[in-house]
Order: structure tokens, then C-alpha cells, then sequence
């Protein structure tokens, strides 16, 4: 494809953000493309090697300003963010307009989705939003984040049941959404299942989980700068999304599919919008957002966890591979050129 493409974020951390991962994959396969991120934190950076930028988004009269100028000399705009992103919503108007709805958000009124050509759903249960929102049928996708799959293999973990959490919240108002009070709610139930909370290194939420965690003896916070998460999936048993509300949660959790790819099943709450898959396909319990089905689904995957293992990775395969993800995209790419 010889068009230009630009993507439109937020922070661009082609190696660590999950949605960031997504974008990474997308960029790389298109080489006529530029990452364009906008940044709440106090910096610029930019790699002329790598084609990305990521500016602070202060001034606010500025910033927005910018947008129209660069987007001229591109063919395509995708914007990478959650469907109520008003911050480009608002300033693109003059190319054509891919939305991929990476993280939650409100559905906004129909009448801001018209200048957008398409929209796409990470999950079935956004696309389902979206259509009962009004939004034409034609113009909406389902396409779900891939992977490389090649970059993740099954290791036997050692020790004590362990359950791993990596959907660390930016802020102290995500706590609930992201299920970290559920989580340590349940914890003290278990003398023999160890939990590791993985940690923003950056996040302005250390001073807030910390005091929460630092009696239970089961549970290991992690306040680390990981690109390759798989290096601690390796060493646990299971990963956890124990989210209680869709909104402020990505539909499809990184943590979740890369676990997956790993050969470890997962623990997923009814809220996250792939839990049907995990369902479906047997690859992990899903459990409805209370102390007690949490204990109980914990107990579930420990008590059959060869049969939930086994089926993890054909999961991750059939759903989550790179290989059908880029050819989506490509197939919505050709369609507006």
C-alpha cells in the first residue's frame, strides 16, 4: 500500500503500552506511515528512525491548532483511542477518518461519528454499543488486537499457585473500574496462591497502592518498566482482569491475550468485552465482579487448571494472531482508498 497513514494516540511506547503495541504492529507493517501521540505528561519526544512523535498537549490553543496542518499531508487518518476522544474528533476533517475504539469510553452522539468513515470495536460488546447508538452497520468492524505470536511460548511455572495482575490503573479513580479493590478483597482467602500486582513505574498511584497491599503476605506488588511482559507470564499460572465496570477498561486487555498466547489460561469478570471468548473456548472462568464468584473461579482454575491450559493457546491463535489482524486492516484500508 503506497498511501501515507497517520495514527493518532496518546502516549507512544511502541515496546510497553498495550495500545501502543497495537499501533507498533500497524506502523511497522505499513512503512509509509507516522505515529502522532498526544502526552498529559510534561515532554517532547520524537524518533525521525522510527516515525513517531509524542508532544505535550499544553498549551491547549496551540496543540489543537497543529492537528489540521499535519493531517494535510497525509491520505489517512486512523485515530487510535477511545470512541469519546474528542481531542481529534474535533480537529480532523479533512481526510478520510478511521476510529479504532481501543479503550472505554461513552458512545457519543451519532451525529460526531458522521465525518468518520469507519469505526472499529475491539470487542463484541462495543460493536453492539455502537450499532444500538444509531451508527450504520457498514460503516462498523470487529477486529480484535493481535499478536505475534511467535514471541510467546508456554513455560511451566514452579512454586505455588500464582495469579498475575497487570491492568494497573493512571489513577486513583480507576481502582474499581480495574478491579484492584475487588482483587485484594478476595486475596486473604487463599494461604496457598501467591498474587503479583505489576506496577507502572511512572504512576502517580504508587503512594495509594502501596499502604493497600503491604500486610497481605500472598501479594507481591511489582513496580517495574516491563517490555516484555511475557518474561513474568512465564512465572505465574494465570492472569487476572477482575474489571467491575466496561468503562475506563480496555475491552480487550493486553495482560488477557498475551497471557493466552503464553499457554497460560485467565480470570476474567463478565465485564471485560471478550469474555464471551474465554468462555466459549474454555481457555479460563470468567466470574461476575463480587468477592465471592472471585474466590470461587480461583478455585475452578486451580481445581481443572490442565483443562483450561490446554486450550489457552488455540485461543490466542484463533482470535489474537498478527497475521489475521494486519490483513483486516489491510482489507479496511483498501476500502477507502
Amino acid at each position: 500500500m503506497s498511501k501515507k497513514i497517520i495514527y493518532w494516540t496518546g502516549v507512544y511506547s511502541p515496546t510497553h503500552e498495550a495500545v501502543s503495541k497495537e499501533i507498533s504492529l500497524l506502523h511497522k507493517h505499513f512503512p509509509r506511515s507516522v505515529v502522532y501521540g498526544i502526552s498529559s505528561s510534561d515532554y517532547l519526544k520524537w524518533s525521525f528512525r522510527e516515525r513517531y512523535i509524542v508532544h505535550y498537549y499544553r498549551p491547549y490553543r496551540l496543540a489543537p491548532k497543529l492537528i489540521p496542518f499535519v493531517e494535510k499531508v497525509f491520505d489517512l487518518s486512523h485515530i487510535y483511542h477511545s470512541m469519546s476522544n474528542r481531542y481529534f474528533l474535533d480537529n480532523l476533517n479533512k481526510k478520510p477518518i478511521i476510529l479504532t475504539a481501543a479503550t472505554g469510553g461513552d458512545v457519543l452522539d451519532k451525529k460526531v461519528y458522521e465525518r468518520i468513515d469507519k469505526i472499529v470495536a475491539e470487542s463484541e460488546y462495543d460493536f453492539e454499543r455502537l450499532k444500538s447508538a444509531g451508527i450504520q452497520e457498514e460503516k462498523l468492524s470487529l477486529i480484535y488486537p493481535g499478536l505475534d505470536l511467535n514471541q510467546f511460548s508456554y513455560q511451566e511455572p514452579e512454586g505455588d499457585f500464582s495469579i498475575l495482575f497487570a491492568s494497573s490503573p493512571f489513577t486513583k479513580e480507576y481502582f474499581e473500574a480495574r478491579g484492584v479493590n475487588l482483587l485484594l478483597s478476595a486475596t486473604e482467602a487463599f494461604k496457598n496462591v501467591s498474587f503479583t500486582l505489576l506496577w507502572r513505574k511512572w504512576a502517580d498511584t504508587i503512594p495509594v497502592i502501596e499502604p493497600m497491599v503491604q500486610d497481605k503476605k500472598n501479594v507481591t506488588l511489582q513496580v517495574e518498566h516491563i517490555k516484555n511482559i511475557s518474561t513474568l507470564i512465564n512465572n505465574v499460572h494465570a492472569v487476572i482482569a477482575p474489571f467491575t465496570a466496561q468503562q475506563l477498561t480496555k475491552p480487550c486487555p493486553h495482560s488477557v491475550i498475551e497471557s493466552l498466547a503464553s499457554g497460560k489460561p485467565v480470570l476474567v469478570t463478565d465485564k471485560v468485552g471478550i469474555a464471551h471468548i474465554i468462555e466459549e473456548t474454555q481457555c479460563g472462568v470468567v466470574f461476575k465482579p463480587n468477592k465471592d464468584s472471585l474466590i470461587a473461579a480461583i478455585k475452578e482454575l486451580r481445581t481443572n487448571y490442565a483443562q483450561y491450559q490446554i486450550n489457552a493457546r488455540k485461543c490466542a491463535e484463533t482470535y489474537f494472531s498478527q497475521y489475521v489482524f494486519l490483513k483486516q486492516y489491510e482489507s479496511l484500508y483498501h476500502e477507502l482508498f
